[in-house]
This record gives structure tokens, sequence and C-alpha cells, in this order.
């Protein structure tokens, strides 16, 4: 319907019958138009076409729904594709008056849906090939955000004519056992057409994406085995370029295909991913990018053998980076420091200043008959009771200290000489009193704790380079030396 939905560059657009389900109820042959950009994580939106009669339903359907729906698209007889969401939210019901007369042959849009995921399949072949199916299997993940951490670079070659020919250099990752095919970072095309000073132009989006290809004839026999692992090691490798980049990247949609048969295009809206290129040195030099991405995954993935998940800890030091403020970011870098410090404590049995439960249980016993003998206030009796189990917790700056000798690491050298560290003093007073924290002291302990939480994970990720975790400017101000 090209007066309603216009075609818009670099969006793709869907019209199809569909049914909507939620527990109690379901809607069939629903007309509904679904649009969403291809290059960008944004908003799915669907619009369901019709007259008095379905807006009549919807608008009872929405009363019964409570929150998402479900969709799914009607096949019908070489029909090719299908469209399904598990997470469909009704925007709005559009209940028009229109005249007696009109009655339901007037179609306008009378609901608007939110996907904050869509998948679409394509039957490319009615063919079981068994041996054909499990030849190969590729996926490629679409990403956002800064390029800054592994910039597309081009060769270009132009010909007598005129004519410019563009490469793009793709970078492939070794990443051993974890993957056994190719795992390339590639810039990605986006064609589309557009309309300037009223001529249709073919115009080109550059984008990111992740490229993964197997060659392993025992990881081909299942699709969805396939897709489950290879999005695992793509949330990892980002979540690895993020925290080395000091910024998000994400994927927000794949295409799989296992050739001949059956291609699956899934689509995630994330459109609260806010793409801001905020400068900021980033914590892994660019040069390094590709040596730290390959030795990063293996050493995680190792480290996930061991029971060790570092996830977590990069995940709060991200969300650090995000915050609009100086305790916020504290709170949150401290709370990825404390994170490593518990998975240290559990490793290596320091979770506990005594571990005998015997010796324990008779010390708790002398504890109690001091507290009971020593005051006549029951109140302060109960309060100090209830915290004797505290007692056996080691403090977080011993455990910090043996985590920073263990990974040959340390704060010394983000002070002034001869100053004692103050980021716990900070965070005691944020965390544990309603007290007003000095501006500049808060300030140079969050980039502190922040280089400290950084340095420990690179460590336990087996790079050495902590040259970023501050960089040089930056620790030079906090120890005071400029």
């Amino acid at each position: 319907m090209p007066g309603l939905f216009p075609k818009k560059p670099f969006y793709k657009q869907h019209e199809i019958s569909a049914s909507l389900s939620n527990n109690s109820m379901k809607l069939d042959d629903l007309h509904i138009f679904i649009e969403y950009p291809e290059h960008i994580p944004w908003i799915i939106k669907g619009y369901i076409l019709g007259g008095r009669n379905e807006a009549d339903e919807l608008t009872t359907f929405m009363s019964s729904t409570h929150g998402y729906c479900q969709l799914n698209s009607i096949s019908y007889e070489n029909s090719r594709q299908n469209f399904e969401s598990s997470k469909v939210i009704i925007r709005s019901v559009h209940r028009r008056s229109w005249p007696e007369e009109y009655s339901n042959p007037m179609t306008d849009i009378v609901a608007v849906l939110e996907m904050e995921e869509l998948i679409v399949n394509y039957h490319l072949s009615d063919r079981q090939n068994l041996q054909d199916h499990e030849a190969k299997k590729e996926i490629v993940f679409f990403l956002a955000g800064p390029w800054v951490f592994w910039p597309a670079t081009f060769m270009s070659e132009i010909s007598y004519t005129g004519r410019v020919d563009i490469t793009p250099y793709n970078i492939e990752y070794d990443l051993g056992d974890l993957f056994r095919g190719k795992v390339i970072r590639k810039a990605w095309f986006f064609h589309s057409s557009s309309f300037v000073d009223g001529n249709e132009v073919d115009t080109t989006f550059n984008g990111q994406a992740i490229h993964l290809i197997s060659d392993d004839p025992e990881e081909n026999r299942n699709d969805a085995k396939f897709i489950e692992k290879t999005t695992r090691i793509v949330n990892d490798l980002t979540l690895l370029v993020s925290f080395a980049a000091r910024a998000d990247v994400i994927w927000f949609g794949y295409v799989f295909s296992n050739h001949n048969i059956l291609d699956i295009a899934y689509i995630s809206s994330k459109y609260n991913f806010k793409d801001i290129e905020i400068y900021r040195h980033e914590l892994v030099v660019q040069g390094g990018a590709e040596e730290f991405i390959e030795q990063g995954m293996k050493t995680l993935y190792k480290l996930r053998k061991e029971n060790i998940d570092l996830i977590r800890p990069i995940r709060d030091i991200l969300s650090g980076h995000k915050a609009t403020t100086l305790e916020q970011k504290f709170t949150l870098y401290f709370l990825a420091l404390e994170k490593i410090k518990d998975i240290y404590a559990r490793k290596n049995g320091v979770e506990k200043n005594i571990y005998n439960a015997k010796l324990w249980k008779s010390m708790q016993k002398n504890i109690i008959k001091v507290i009971q003998e020593s005051s006549n206030e029951d109140e302060t009796k109960k309060r100090m009771l209830r915290k004797i189990s505290e007692l056996n917790r080691p403090p977080i700056s011993d455990i910090i200290d043996k985590v920073l000798s263990s990974y040959q690491t340390g704060y010394k050298d983000l002070y002034p000489e001869n100053q004692e560290a103050t980021f716990f003093t900070t965070r005691n007073q944020l965390i544990h009193t309603a007290g007003v924290v000095d501006e500049e002291r808060l300030y140079k302990d969050t980039y502190r704790v922040r280089s400290l939480a950084e340095r420990i994970i690179l460590r336990m990720l087996d790079w050495y380079d902590l040259s970023g975790a501050p960089n040089e400017g930056l620790r030079q101000y906090l120890a005071g030396e400029h």
C-alpha cells in the first residue's frame, strides 16, 4: 500500500496475513504491514489494516493481553516465507467513527504494534538432501556501535575508464577450538535506493558485521545448536570489544543460512541502544585489537571451565561508563571490583577467616557470652548478635590486596608518593553514610577504581599491556604529577 507506507531507504517492508494470540484469545487473518531499518537497531513497527470489525476485535483482544502477545504469519501454498514474533506489544488501537454506509469496506490503520524481535524464515528449497544440508552453515551478525576499536579500511582501484572498485579489508580471527571455521570481522554494505532532486539513485550504508562459517561436519548437523553456539560466541566477542573500546558494541540482527534449504533472519529492535561517540581513550590500543580479541576469547572460555566468569564485572564497568553522575560511576566501578574480589576469594579459599566449623562455633559462643555480659540493653545485644557472622568475613581491602599481588598489579602509581589509598574510605562514605564526599577526591577515586578493575581483568585475560588503564595523562593527574 504505497500511499500509507512509502518506501524508505534501508528499510525492510513486508505485507502479510497473520494471527495474533495471547493466553486466552486468537485473532486470525489480520492484514499487517511490518517495517524496520535493516542497518541500525531501531523499532520494529507493525500496522494492522482493517475496518470497524477489526478495531472492535482488537480492542477486546488488547484488554485481555497482559504483557506480550504472539504473531504468526499464515502460510499459503507455495509460500516461501513465514514471520513470527513472541514479543509483540499493542501500542494503540484506533476506533474511528466510520459512517454507517461505508461499513467494513473502508480500510485504514486500526492498530499499531511494536516487536522486540522478529524472525523471518525463508524456505529456499524443498530438497531434503542430508549430505548437502550438512555441508556448510554460516551466519552474519550485524553490529552497531563505534568503529574506533576496529576501523574499516578500504583499498580502491581506479581504472582508465574512471571506474572505482573498492575492496574492504576484513579481519579473520583465530579462535582455536572455540569455533572450527572462519570468524571474520567485515565491513558490510547495505544497498538501497533513494530519491535525490526527484531522481532515484543507489545509496550505500557501510556497517560492521561478524561472519562465521563452519567447516565442522559434526557442528553442522543441527541448525538450532549452530545458531545458539555462534550467538554465544558473538555475545562474548562484542562484550570484549566493548570492554577494550570503553564503548558499547552490540549486534542487533543476524542472517543464518544452511545453503539451499533454509535461511533465517532474526531482527532485534534494541532501540534503546544509544550509539553515542564520546571521546575517551580506549583501554586497548587499536594496534593490539586483533591479538587482544583472539587472546581474550580463548582465555575467557578457559576461565569459564574453571568456574570463573568475568562477564558480570565487565558489564558493571560498561554500565559505569554510561552512568551520568560521579556517584553512580564510582559505585558501578567498585561493584565490578567487589565481584572480582568474590571470584578470587571463592577460587582461593579466602572467603572466611576461619574455615574450621567447630573452631568458629566455639568462638561464636565466647563472643555471644561477652556480648550478653557487657550490656543491659536488650536491643543493643540483638543488634550486635546479628553482626557476629560478619566477623568471619575478611576485610575487603585484605582480599583486594591479595588479588593485586596475585595478578602483579597495584594502585600505588595512581596516588601521590607516600599517600595511602582513599577509595575504600570513599566507598564507605558513599554506601554506608549520607555524608558528602569531596568532589575532587570522588572524581580521582572514581577513575582509580575504574583503572584498578580494568587492570585486574586485563591480567586475568592474560593481557599485559596496561598502558590504557589509565592513559598516561590521566595517570599523572591522579598521581598529582602535574
